[in-house]
Order: C-alpha cells, then structure tokens, then sequence
C-alpha cells in the first residue's frame, strides 16, 4: 500500500502516529497543561472501528480548542476499508464557533478525500448535533457556509 501524504499549512501527516503526535502539540502550544494532554491521549472509546465495504473510505475528525481561545486546531485521518492509514491533515485556524469548527473539519476531511480519488466517504464527528443536522437534511438549507458545503460535497459527482 502506498501512504498518503499530505502538507496542510505545514502540518505533514504520513501516519497515524504523526498525526496524533501533531495533535498532542498543538494542543500543548495552546496553553492546556501535561496532565490535560495525557487525558485526552489515554481516554478510551466504547466503540470500535467498524469494517467498511470495499472501496469505502473513512475519515475521522475533531477539533480543539484553545484554552485562551485564540486558536483551533482541526484534522482527520483517513483509513481504507481494512482499516489502514491512507492520509492525514491538520491545520489551525482562528477562533469560532465549536459547531462551524466542527462543520469546518469536516469539509477539510471531504475535499482531501475527493482530491486523493476516494468518492465513497463516511465521516466518523463526535458532534452530535451537527450530524443530526447533516443527516436529517438541513445541511442544505444552513445558513452557516460550513454546514451547506458538506452538502454539496455529500452530493458532488
């Protein structure tokens, strides 16, 4: 398998353990403390990676905020449906809302995903509300540009 590779505002990405060790600085820099960093590195989520059919693709995101809240650093990994590393990216940008930060990640992760050739997408978002929103149709009629971008990436040929 070739590795992806991506360089996002200077953030490479070549696996998954870049990836989170980027995320670990960023949020670092941000002003949160060790103790802090090693919660968010040690926790454990119930639920599993679920196996996709083939040719399916799945990005995970996040965001975080600083704790200054001046800063948010944004990124995704991408995995095959077996599970491995295709690519990566990360990136910080200004201040706003978790909801828009969150949409933002989300067609950051949809538009390196197109651009590698990967058309079947499911994205993995801690952010319930926004994929209820995205899920029961008002991506389309947001008024945040977020929000109605990952609409037309959802319907993109």
């Amino acid at each position: 398998m070739n590795k992806g590779m991506l360089n996002v505002d200077g953030g490479e990405c070549s696996s998954s353990h870049e990836l989170i060790a980027s995320a670990l600085a960023w949020t670092k820099s941000c002003g949160y403390s060790d103790k802090m960093v090693h919660l968010a590195y040690s926790s454990k989520t119930k639920q599993r990676w679920q196996r996709l059919d083939s040719g399916w693709v799945k990005i995970n995101v996040d965001g975080s905020i600083s704790k200054n809240n001046t800063k948010v650093a944004i990124g995704g990994a991408v995995r095959n449906s077996d599970g491995e590393w295709l690519t990566g990216f990360n990136m910080v940008t200004g201040i706003d809302e978790i909801f828009r930060t969150e949409a933002q990640v989300i067609v950051e992760g949809m538009k390196r995903a197109w651009l590698k050739g990967y058309k079947q997408v499911e994205i993995n978002c801690d952010n319930v509300m926004l994929i209820d929103t995205i899920c029961n149709g008002f991506a389309s009629i947001s008024n945040i540009a977020e929000v109605w971008l990952i609409h037309e990436w959802c319907n993109k040929d």
